[in-house]
C-alpha cells in the first residue's frame, strides 16, 4: 500500500507521520503550490513533492490518499480520488454543507 499526503499544513504532518507510524510507504506530499511541495519533502524526507493533484491521481504507486486540505475541498477532491480508484482518507468534514 502506498499513500500519498495531500496538505502541507498541521494535518498533512501528521498524517506523514502516523502512516509511519503504521508501516505504511509514503510516495510524497501535495502542497498549495510546487514549492510547498518541494519544502515540505525535503523536511519530511518524503521520495516526491507533487506538481498537482492529478499527477498525485495518476500516481501508480498511490494507493490511498490522505487529504489534509481546508474543508471546502474536501468533497471534490475527495470524489476525484475515488474516481480514480484510490481510498481516501479525508479530515473531518467530508462537506461544508448537506449539499
Amino acid at each position: 500500500m502506498g499513500a500519498a499526503v495531500v496538505g502541507t499544513g498541521f494535518m498533512g504532518r501528521t498524517h506523514v507521520e502516523a502512516l509511519r507510524r503504521a508501516g505504511v510507504s509514503i510516495a510524497g506530499i501535495l502542497g498549495s503550490s510546487e514549492s510547498s511541495s518541494r519544502h515540505a519533502a525535503g523536511e519530511l524526507s518524503l521520495p516526491r513533492a507533487y506538481r498537482s493533484f492529478e499527477e498525485v491521481l495518476g500516481d501508480r504507486e498511490v494507493n490511498a490518499v490522505h487529504l489534509g486540505v481546508p474543508n471546502r475541498l474536501h468533497f471534490d477532491m475527495a470524489r476525484a480520488a475515488l474516481e480514480a480508484g484510490k481510498h481516501v482518507l479525508c479530515e473531518k468534514p467530508i462537506a461544508p454543507s448537506l449539499d
